[in-house]
């Protein structure tokens, strides 16, 4: 998470993103920071659940010393001192642990998985000369994720409640994530129609993870999974522009070497796309089910990537083609992505536009996936990047305050990894294949009204998606794949098409507010179609378990995969804010009600292991256990 307050603009790419962005195939978000400090300023937020801070000021040169920060007692002599640069520092903590308890008493069921979290943003700029300046970053977050808020007593009387599974007797789950990015900029700008920049840069990030059951009848193969892994980045950029032909012609290139450091231990597993997600297992199955191993990894790759764009205008017409090109040292693959657009802009601000391209995604240089796939960093030729088409028609209409666009898209993509852990005919072990494939298609309508600045009046904007998804794993729908007996089913739907367990076909979002004086009215309401899930149809006997402890136990059997739809979602949050102005700044305090009419989606399909199946009684749709229903908050705003 970014402040707000650090932020200069915000480009969302849905699709057909440019060639700027390399080994990415989904959606891209790509966040601006200021570039441009005129005065002191400071901004402080307090809430219930979380505080953060803001502070920045330019930096000024004088005849005694090399710069001066300017502090509010400052006095700037434009005739003596001269601005050298800026600094920006602003921090965030979440207390949600701390927020719980204080409000229990208007919670019914306190969520018992909360998060932790903090993050910290920092940027330094020193002006060189009138063409040379110095930039520096840094990034840093923390996530931690911890089981329960209870006490001893509260504990017992939950698990008593609600396990269901008695193979599962107790679970204790941790995470703990924290990425640090830093980065220095140098950037030469001679004139408006040339600037190159070099950027140096170091992601040191950290992951662990850790799961522990209890229970003597649990298999012990599956028990105490857990990791600690290090996925570190170092890398390179140059990017250049240049105006060739005058309000006409504007090329960009770039090149990028990133070198990846992914060091990991502990114990992992892998699960066969088969089974994932059914939740039931008998413990003589866990071989079947699970593949489970030690972990001493430490990987490097190397990637070297470049592009060329060029964007060409004339008049309302604008044809921006490019190519990109990357290259991963340990698979040897190069990849060649060409991407277009053309848009043309009316007279009567209108904007048509059409954009095409491919892209492709090595997945074995993602860090986030790095704890849970970490084989996949290691593997070479045998692991192909994902690649994908995509296709966008748009249409955009401006009018006075209120904006109108049109999005519809159309994307393919190909050589998705599956998990299949097997033995090729050669001997050679492999934790999967690159057989997936995956479709996308529909269109985005949004709605946006502007306000003037320093006026009253209504402000906000409206988005409407419909998606269809659809999936394919490819995956052997029988044993013995390359004619190796051992070899299990990978999956029972592997050459099927079915409907993706990510798609939310209706999804709506409304953001609006009403400034009137000192007061701000604003209100958020978001509507979404339930994610697929395959339905429990039926039950068998678990006799292996009650052999063994003279329990009963039933295991359930699933129907059609993702045939099924949990409920829609829908939530309404509101806030009050009322602002006072003084000579130094203002003073905002604000009260808002998360979830105004306490809905919490049913989003798990609960089954009671211990009684067999039955239609409407079990299995169940369940809220989740670490859902936050309707919660009150307050707090002020201060800027300075």
């Amino acid at each position: 998470m970014i402040n707000n307050n650090i932020m200069s603009e915000i480009d969302l790419y849905a699709s057909a993103f440019p060639v700027q962005y390399g080994s990415a195939t989904g959606a891209v978000i790509d966040i601006n920071t200021l570039d441009e400090v005129k005065e002191f300023d400071g901004y402080t937020d307090l809430g219930l659940l979380s505080a953060s801070f803001l502070i920045m000021s330019p930096f000024y040169s004088d005849d005694e010393s090399s710069f001066n920060i300017a502090w509010p007692s400052y006095r700037h002599d434009p005739d003596k001192n001269d601005k050298k640069g800026y600094f920006i520092a602003s921090a965030r903590y979440g207390y949600f642990t701390l927020a719980l308890r204080l409000v229990d008493l208007l919670i019914e069921d306190a969520p018992n998985i909360v998060p932790e979290y903090w993050d910290y943003q920092v940027k330094l700029k020193y002006y060189l000369g009138r063409s040379h300046s110095l930039s520096m970053l840094f990034f840093g977050s923390s996530d931690y994720l911890k089981l329960g808020l209870e006490t001893d007593e509260e504990k017992a009387r939950k698990e008593q409640e609600y396990n269901d599974d008695p193979l599962l007797l107790s679970i204790e789950f941790k995470t703990d994530q924290q990425f640090n990015t830093q980065g220095i900029y140098y950037t030469f700008e001679p004139s408006k129609r040339f600037q190159n920049t070099l950027m140096a840069y170091a992601s040191l990030n950290r992951i662990r993870q850790y799961v522990f059951f209890e229970g003597e009848n649990f298999p012990e193969a599956l028990n105490g999974i857990n990791i600690e892994a290090y996925p570190d980045i170092f890398g390179l950029k140059n990017k250049t522009r240049a105006e060739w032909w005058e309000d006409h012609g504007e090329i960009r290139i770039g090149l990028e070497y990133a070198f990846f450091k992914f060091i990991a231990s502990g114990k992992s597993l892998y699960v066969y796309e088969g089974k994932a997600g059914q939740g039931a297992f008998q413990r003589g199955e866990a071989d079947e089910l699970f593949y489970t191993y030690e972990l001493d990894e430490d990987i490097e790759n190397e990637l070297v990537g470049g592009y060329v764009e060029n964007k060409f205008t004339f008049g309302g017409l604008q044809f921006v083609p490019g190519i990109r090109s990357d290259y991963l040292d340990r698979s040897r693959v190069s990849t060649i992505d060409p991407r277009y657009r053309i848009s043309y802009e009316f007279p009567f601000q209108t904007t048509l536009s059409v954009s095409y391209g491919h892209y492709s995604y090595f997945f074995q240089v993602n860090p986030r996936n790095f704890n849970s796939n970490i084989d996949l960093a290691k593997l070479g030729s045998i692991l192909k990047p994902e690649r994908a088409i995509h296709r966008v028609v748009g249409l955009e209409q401006r009018i006075d305050l209120f904006t109108v666009k049109i999005e519809t898209f159309l994307n393919d993509f190909f050589d998705r990894p599956r998990q299949f852990p097997h033995t090729e005919a050669d001997g050679t072990f492999l934790p999967g294949l690159s057989s997936g494939r995956l479709e996308t298609k529909g269109f985005e309508f949004l709605l946006r009204k502007d306000r003037r600045e320093s006026s009253d009046g209504l402000f906000g904007w409206l988005s409407y998606t419909y998606t269809r998804a659809r999936e394919k794993s490819n995956l052997p729908v029988e044993p013995g794949y390359a004619g190796v007996a051992s070899n299990v089913v990978g999956d029972p739907y592997g050459d099927i098409w079915i409907t993706s367990g990510n798609e939310q076909i209706h999804s709506l979002k409304i953001t609006s507010g009403y400034i009137y004086g000192r007061s701000t009215f604003s209100a958020k309401f978001q509507f979404y179609t339930g994610r697929p899930y395959t339905p429990i149809t039926a039950s068998e006997f678990d006799e292996e378990y009650y052999n063994l402890s003279g329990v009963s136990r039933y295991l359930p059997i699933y129907g059609e995969r993702n045939s099924a739809r949990y409920d829609m979602f829908h939530q309404l949050d509101v806030r009050y804010s009322f602002k006072t102005f003084y000579s130094w700044g203002y003073v905002s305090w604000y009260i808002e009600i998360i979830n105004v009419y306490n809905n919490i989606q049913k989003d798990q399909q609960d089954f009671d292991k211990t009684r067999p199946y039955q239609e409407g009684v079990n299995p169940v749709l369940k809220k989740p256990d670490t859902s936050l229903s309707l919660f009150p908050g307050f707090g002020v705003e201060i800027k300075f």
